[in-house]
């Protein structure tokens, strides 16, 4: 069947009931990528594999319903026949008749996908037929940006962990060189076979500065 004749059949039938169709197929589609995309980030896979691999269903469900085949009218079809019925929404039917298929297989697709959510969601406002799809398909976009939200302020807590660690570290390194210096200097005005043993004593101590007091004063020695 070739697409004008469905464009044919389709003003013969109830072309709402075919979209409504389409927008439940999608919203199935968009709930099953919210729960691989909260799964993921949960996780801690990156954010960017996450919306590459997630391309590959949007890609799939773009070429099954919206550009349809030769048997089952696609969402584009579908469009076509309902901006005459429904003038009010004419013009969200003519963006959703005329989605770009982006350059780049998966990702291309993907963003059709993307932009014909947006659409549907639109068609809510100008259809009342369809007003409780569109909003579950916008309760489910959401849930997917607020997973990557909060992935993203994750990310964002670890990273200041991380530089935290980085600067205690640091902090940590200049106090021990510090301490390092002043058992060097104290050491180095004791006879040289006690300056040995102290030095010994003290090597594994975390705090080198007391453990070299106690060192001096088991032998008495007072600086």
């Amino acid at each position: 069947m070739k697409l004008q004749d469905i464009f044919e059949v389709l003003s013969f039938r109830s072309a709402s009931s075919v979209l409504a169709s389409h927008m439940m197929s999608y919203i199935q589609a968009l709930d099953n990528l919210r729960h691989y995309a909260e799964n993921a980030l949960a996780d801690g896979m990156d954010p960017r594999r996450v919306r590459f691999t997630m391309g590959g269903p949007k890609s799939r469900w773009v070429a099954e319903n919206y550009m349809g085949s030769r048997t089952s009218a696609g969402l584009q079809s579908v469009a076509f026949t309902l901006k005459r019925e429904y003038p009010k929404a004419k013009e969200v039917f003519e963006k959703l008749k005329d989605i770009p298929m982006y350059a780049g297989a998966g990702t291309g697709k993907g963003k059709a996908f993307n932009r014909i959510g947006d659409l549907l969601i639109e068609l809510g406002d100008k259809m009342e037929s369809v007003k409780s799809l569109s909003k579950k398909i916008k309760e489910l976009q959401d849930k997917i940006d607020d997973a990557f939200d909060n992935a993203a302020e994750d990310r964002k807590e670890e990273k200041k962990k991380e530089k935290k660690k980085d600067k205690e570290k640091g902090v940590m390194g200049v106090q021990a060189a510090a301490a390092e210096d002043v058992v060097n200097q104290v050491l180095a005005d004791l006879p040289k076979e006690v300056r040995g043993e102290i030095r010994n004593a003290i090597a594994k101590s975390s705090n080198k500065i007391v453990a070299l007091q106690m060192e001096l004063a088991k032998r008495g020695i007072k600086i």
